[in-house]
């Protein structure tokens, strides 16, 4: 997109398309968890995998064609020096590093709360457990807010104002009531999608080369860390509940922080090297 658009355009599309993610994200978990909850887990993923397949020849059979992006053609070991540079480039490889951890916080933060309300004391049937991804609508609505915010300010203390409203949200959640539950849920989820907006717009265009590579990659790291904060977030709820679940949470958060600090500072070098130099 950002080779295909204007920049004002690209600031617009960019929070549209982390908004329609969310939307994604809330019909395909409360769908998957009402049929399993109604039929059993193999026809969810069925009618799941069905309507994912249709909308792709959808979307396959619509989508403009694309007037200024150049693919790059040649050896595969091309694409690996592009992957190599970008990694080497402080600039992008630093916001990927903090989507990776922001979605590992958030995704996995949703999976605890889901385990917190089938069981005791509130025993939710599992249909009805689905819906609290409902909340994912903070973040259709602060993805698109973030336009917003890159007219009016810099990304990087954004970044930070979303972490900050994601962190409040899991501490919000330590009350033992499902109220308390929901709006630590709104917070996670608004706050954790505005800074994935913002994490991504920056490795879009900050990258200086191979920026459709540069977005694949911060995906990458994306998911990557999703998988890896499971392994982390889901071990702190068995040894300790949600309390340990906070506990390994914030050592996340503070390495969230630490990455903005980081890429706020590298960023700040590049900006007084690129300042042309006024002679006497």
């Amino acid at each position: 997109m950002v080779e295909e658009l204007t920049p004002d355009a690209f600031t617009k599309a960019i929070g549209g398309y982390i908004a329609a993610n969310s939307l994604g994200g809330i019909a395909g978990r409360v769908a998957g968890g009402v049929l399993t909850g109604y039929f059993d887990w193999k026809t969810a993923v069925f009618v799941i995998a069905t309507f994912t397949l249709v909308s792709a020849l959808i979307v396959a059979a619509i989508l403009p064609k694309q007037q200024h992006f150049k693919p790059t053609r040649g050896l595969f070991y091309h694409h690996n020096r592009s992957l190599v540079a970008h990694i080497s480039n402080p600039t992008v490889w630093i916001a990927m590093l903090i989507g990776g951890i922001n979605f590992a916080l958030f995704v996995n933060l949703y999976s605890v709360m889901g385990f917190r309300l089938v069981e005791a004391p509130h025993n939710l049937p599992l249909a009805l457990s689905s819906l609290i991804f409902l909340c994912y609508l903070a973040g259709t609505l602060s993805s698109k807010l973030s336009a917003n915010w890159r007219k009016r300010y810099l990304p990087i203390p954004g970044m930070v104002l979303g972490t900050l409203l994601s962190m409040l949200g899991m501490l919000v959640a330590l009350f033992e009531s499902i109220p308390a539950m929901l709006i630590g849920l709104l917070l996670i989820s608004g706050g954790a999608f505005f800074t994935h907006t913002l994490a991504y717009a920056w490795v879009s265009q900050k990258a200086t080369h191979a920026k459709a590579t540069a977005t694949a990659l911060y995906l990458v790291h994306y998911y990557i860390g999703g998988s890896l904060g499971g392994f982390f977030l889901l071990y702190c709820w068995q040894v300790g509940r949600w309390p340990s679940v906070v506990e390994g949470g914030a050592l996340l958060y503070a390495a969230l922080f630490g990455l903005c600090y980081k890429l706020y500072q590298v960023d700040q070098r590049n900006t007084l090297s690129e300042k042309p130099i006024k002679h006497a």
